[in-house]
């Protein structure tokens, strides 16, 4: 087998690089094994062998072997042709091989990113730094690093791989849908690289915290972790091949949670998902609806996960999916599929939503105190699946078998929680003017809306995690959360929206929204190449501008939302489509004007509540933020 040349950056005096059997390992001395094999290998031992000795109490002077080869295992390295031609070897005690899914060592926890199994990932952690491994089904390239909301850009990231029996890996970040830059500071070690007959393996370490502007801390909390792959290597020139749409993506974990999201023993499932007879008719959108009704379960349990289900060839065209809750149906809809926006009857009646994921598909999982009640007295039985499908290609269209896997326990959780939809409403009376570089649209969810639906004798309510959602035009959202004319640390603010990745997040630490506070919804969208005005809508390609936010105790309430009255340039809200035909928004001061417009008019904000058919309007003045927040300066600390 050919040992690999890794790129390793760490110095200590004793160079080692242990080389495995099925029965020990060998240490080698590289200055005795140099032979230009090894011209590029450097190893700091303040980053590894301090990882060892916090975990496993060794000095940085007296290595043990064992230890020494737990964690820089740096192992030979083939081509994937020398693995299929040592796999034939007649003595098995000389092959090291690593099958796919089968890491190196044990791990603390693993994950498989990607819906088909290509890409699996396992870590631990310690006080102060953590490791990965990855395994992917490629001979090429694999990526993997950390962004803001789940995009490619802006990321920190490694590229490596293993090229003619020699390793490659250095420390990248992304700032745009091009080329990733190189780091300067490079700050992630590799340990292990090889190709084996599954595909590729690469072991990995790195600080919690670098204090490198380019890189993300890694915290106790959710963080957007990104992977990709390819089947071509990096080239010679440093030149990444771009991975495509189906070969990348993103998974929401909290790194550093230990205890692993076990599903519930006593816990069980509905499937709400698709029966791949009715037709999707191709084209650009399509909302197919379909109804269910679940069994009586004799007793409130609680909803703990929804995980969603995609049939994988389809998934290049589901945008997002929804799980809605219906009450006041008149018949049995079981089975019913239809287009969502033909039949007024149920969009009315289903609107209070469960669960609801996005392009990227991450699954939502409640926090252990909190669920969402299900088969209670007042429990509705009645469900309606809602996805959104976007440019289906073939001309005799698509059947889906997608939707949710639900689970649910009897054994229930302190609180029953619930999800509030807030932001701008998509009628089409939110319009975006074309020309316009950064347009800001806020979407209030008015003190009037939230007193209404607290129960009674209930001043306040907790979020626990928080999903924002808008189109195409889209480059940022923030849920902001204000208190008597004081804006406080926001729900979520992503200030690098993508639209092929969103999902729900699970803050930090849940916030209290009290009686007395509103939310308001603020997306910016970029509108310079476009040529006439956007509406408001659900299609991709008209916008919207809404949060799902989860929280607890469920309240009466299910959308807050708000729209401009216009005020100060129309008589009337219904006229505003007709003065944006008219005004030349390639002026300044004509986008200077209705912007200003967008925070100086009057609001309709609209309560939905859950039993209500039509929504409670009301007019109300746009809440005034007179103390913004500002984000805490910290001086950074590297985490060793």
């Amino acid at each position: 087998m050919v040992v690999a040349d890794v790129h390793v950056h760490l110095i200590i005096s004793l160079i080692v690089v242990i080389v495995h059997s099925s029965e020990n390992a060998t240490i080698f001395d590289l200055n005795e094994h140099s032979n230009g094999q090894f011209q590029n290998v450097s190893i700091a031992s303040k980053d590894v062998i301090g990882f060892m000795e916090k975990d496993f109490n060794v000095s940085n002077q007296n290595v043990s072997e064992s230890v020494a080869a737990k964690f820089l295992e740096v192992p030979g390295v083939s081509s994937h042709a020398d693995s299929k031609q040592n796999l034939r070897n007649d003595n098995p005690e000389k092959t090291v091989q690593v099958k796919f899914g089968d890491p190196t060592e044990h791990f603390q926890q693993q994950m498989q990113l990607d819906i088909d199994g290509n890409y699996i990932v396992f870590w631990s952690h310690n006080a102060t730094d953590i490791i990965f491994e990855v395994h992917v089904r490629t001979y090429g390239y694999i990526g993997f690093g950390f962004s803001h909301f789940g995009g490619m850009f802006p990321g920190d990231v490694v590229i490596g791989g293993v090229k003619d029996g020699t390793s490659y890996f250095k420390d990248y970040y992304t700032t745009e849908n091009d080329q990733p830059k190189l780091d300067n500071s490079q700050d992630w070690a590799l340990l292990h690289a090889e190709e084996n007959e599954f595909g590729t393996i690469l072991k990995f370490t790195r600080l919690l915290q670098t204090c490198d502007e380019h890189d993300r801390e890694i915290t106790n909390q959710t963080m957007h972790v990104i992977y990709a792959f390819h089947e071509e290597d990096v080239s010679a020139a440093g030149r990444v091949v771009y991975h495509g749409y189906l070969k990348r993506g993103s998974k929401v974990i909290n790194l550093l949670n230990r205890k692993q999201e076990k599903r519930i023993s006593t816990s069980e499932s509905f499937y709400f998902t698709g029966n791949n007879k009715t037709i999707i008719p191709a084209g650009d959108t399509y909302y197919h609806c379909e109804m269910f009704q679940i069994p009586d379960l004799g007793r409130r349990h609680h909803f703990t996960r929804f995980s969603p289900v995609i049939q994988p060839e389809n998934r290049r065209y589901i945008h997002h999916m929804v799980l809605y809750a219906c009450k006041n149906l008149e018949y049995n809809q079981n089975g019913h599929t239809f287009e969502c926006m033909s039949n007024v009857y149920l969009a009315e009646r289903c609107s209070h939503k469960y669960a609801v994921t996005a392009a990227g598909h991450h699954e939502s999982i409640l926090p252990e105190h909190v669920g969402i009640s299900v088969g209670g007295a007042d429990d509705t039985r009645y469900f309606m699946l809602a996805i959104h499908f976007n440019k289906i290609t073939p001309t005799q269209g698509i059947t889906d078998t997608s939707g949710f896997r639900a689970e649910y326990t009897p054994n229930l959780r302190r609180y029953s929680g619930g999800i509030l939809v807030a932001g701008l409403e998509w009628t089409r009376l939110s319009v975006l003017p074309p020309h316009f570089e950064s347009l800001v649209t806020p979407g209030v969810c008015s003190p009037h809306c939230l007193e209404r639906a607290m129960t009674k004798g209930s001043n306040s309510f907790n979020v626990v995690a928080v999903g924002q959602h808008t189109h195409l035009l889209g480059r940022s959202i923030i849920t902001r959360h204000i208190r008597r004319g004081t804006e406080l640390r926001p729900l979520a603010n992503e200030t690098n929206f993508n639209f092929n990745n969103q999902g729900i997040t699970v803050l930090e630490n849940e916030v209290t929204v009290r009686r007395g506070d509103s939310i308001r919804v603020d997306c910016t969208y970029d509108t310079s190449q476009m040529k006439t005005t956007v509406r408001g809508g659900r299609s991709t390609h008209q916008e919207m501008c809404v949060s799902f936010i989860l929280y607890y105790p469920k309240m009466d309430l299910d959308q807050c939302f708000g729209f401009p009255v216009y005020n100060h340039i129309a008589r009337t809200t219904l006229a505003i489509s007709s003065i944006v035909k008219s005004w030349d928004f390639r002026k300044t001061s004509v986008r200077e004007k209705f912007q200003n417009e967008l925070t100086e008019s009057d609001y309709w904000t609209v309560c939905k509540l859950s039993d209500n058919l039509v929504p409670i309007p009301a007019r109300t003045k746009f809440p005034t933020i007179e103390h913004p927040y500002r984000m805490p300066q910290v001086q950074c600390v590297k985490s060793r």
